[in-house]
């Protein structure tokens, strides 16, 4: 509500709704507006939580049926996610617009720790496979895991690792400023993200995480799910694991970090792939083709 009468003061040819619940405020404020609409769907909103009832789902599915039909335009982070969408709601393809951080200039010295040292980035919540990926540093040979974050399920996150004498082998890190992130991943030497597949939401993520691992020149050690696995095996820039077993996380963590070639030869792969394609410079030209496509009709 709040939002909409903000809106209601300003005049813009363009309304970007970012994710399902701008997305009716955006519907009412180009229609009064006699603008255009763009939807900007960052998650499988209706699917994002494993806890959702069946009854809240389909009362968000029948919301996000009606509006994304208005929408002028629908855009969406990864192919995934545009499939999807597409299929459910009947409308065209979406466009793909991965959410990839500002380019940021993060030469590496291809330099490996010993201990090699492990990072992982973001939330402290549950079905972030945090707690499996914690218990595989018990098999995980001459590392440490760094975990860099804050969120709910901190207390107990330390408590698992206090519980199974892993303190000397998880070291909880401070949270940094968003415009921090891939600075303060100088000196790690793998990138970590272990999603589950608890919802559909979690199966399809492809989080802005992975983008700022590689452009600070980090192999990664991902979840083996779809839009994970494209962009490891298409730029052979880390390897696959699966996320509910510590032994398989740890095994994979391992095979890699036992082969310091293959780790420079990674380094190299992630920070061109970050330079050429994995950033907003070259993600917001397909905005701004959006835009300029909305304005002249």
């Amino acid at each position: 509500i709040e939002i909409f009468f903000k809106g209601l003061k300003n005049r813009t040819p363009i309304y970007h709704a970012n994710d399902l619940n701008t997305l009716p405020v955006g519907f009412f404020l180009a229609k009064l507006k006699i603008a255009k609409l763009v939807y900007d769907s960052h998650e499988l909103y209706v699917e994002q939580y494993s806890n959702t009832s069946i009854f809240y789902k389909k009362i968000l599915s029948f919301i996000e049926k009606i509006f994304i039909r208005k929408a002028d335009a629908v855009i969406t982070v990864n192919d995934s996610i545009a499939e999807i969408l597409s299929e459910r709601y009947n409308i065209s393809l979406p466009i793909t617009m991965m959410n990839c951080p500002v380019y940021q200039n993060s030469p590496s010295s291809f330099k490996t720790n010993n201990p090699k040292k492990i990072i992982y980035l973001g939330r402290y919540t549950e079905d972030r496979g945090i707690e499996e990926l914690i218990l595989s540093m018990k098999y995980v040979e001459n590392a440490k895991l760094y975990l860099r974050g804050f969120g709910p399920h901190e207390d107990f996150l330390r408590a698992l690792a206090l519980n199974n004498n892993l303190s000397d082998k998880v070291i909880f890190l401070e949270p940094v400023n968003m415009t921090k992130m891939v600075d303060s991943l100088e000196g790690f030497d793998i990138g970590i993200v272990p999603y589950k597949p608890v919802s559909l939401n979690n199966k399809l993520a492809s989080p802005n995480k992975i983008f700022e691992y590689m452009m600070a020149g980090l192999p990664i050690a991902v979840s083996d799910s779809p839009e994970l696995k494209k962009i490891v095996l298409e730029n052979n820039v880390g390897v696959l694991f699966d996320p509910s077993d510590p032994k398989d996380i740890a095994n994979k963590i391992n095979n890699l970090m036992g082969n310091d070639k293959l780790l420079k030869e990674m380094r190299k792969k992630a920070l061109k792939c970050a330079k050429s394609k994995y950033n907003w410079e070259v993600q917001s030209r397909k905005l701004i083709s959006v835009y300029d496509s909305l304005l002249k009709h």
